[in-house]
């Protein structure tokens, strides 16, 4: 039983790190729900009440029990570590704009203009979410952020300089 829990707890840490909260990993949480997790916990519910009636004696059905906690568990590392990832890169990138959106006003009351790309030197790499060619966009006059969350159906979401928040696009 040992081997059988390090070995689903660690498939589960992988696949959290693999899927890190996106739509893959909520497929797989889901899939494992239903094609393991629930054929298995209802046969256990079925196999201990004919066992409570016929023998009285429960203690067959222990193992099997614990196996399936050990599944659940593992369903719930990869879904809501996988999550945690996603929260975290989402959570990164907001805090990114935070510090920007300072630099970048600053930029603008001195020269007049927003730079046309990110000032890399001041403020850093951005994080993997605003990484990529539209993460960050200028026509001087005005910015804006975007990034697309890895963890939903093509969603989006932008900052701009002119409304100052964070708004939801499809």
């Amino acid at each position: 039983m040992r081997i059988f829990a390090a070995v689903s707890v660690t498939i589960a840490v992988v696949g959290a790190l693999v899927t890190q909260g996106g739509y893959l990993g909520i497929l797989v949480s889901a899939a494992l729900t239903l094609l393991i997790l629930l054929p298995f916990g209802a046969f256990l519910v079925i196999a201990l009440l004919f066992a409570a009636a016929k023998h009285h004696d429960l203690s067959p059905f222990r193992s099997g029990f614990l196996a399936w906690l050990i599944l659940f568990a593992s369903v719930l590392i990869i879904f809501f570590g996988g999550s945690s990832f996603t929260w975290y890169r989402i959570h990164s990138a907001r805090a990114y704009v935070d510090r920007a959106v300072v630099t970048l006003d600053s930029i603008k009351a001195s020269t007049g203009l927003y730079p046309k790309h990110l000032p890399i030197d001041q403020l850093g790499s951005p994080p993997t979410l605003l990484s990529y060619s539209a993460g960050y966009d200028s026509d001087g006059s005005s910015f804006r952020f975007e990034y697309w969350d890895p963890g939903g159906l093509m969603d989006g979401y932008e900052f701009t300089s002119t409304d100052r928040k964070w708004s939801y696009f499809d």
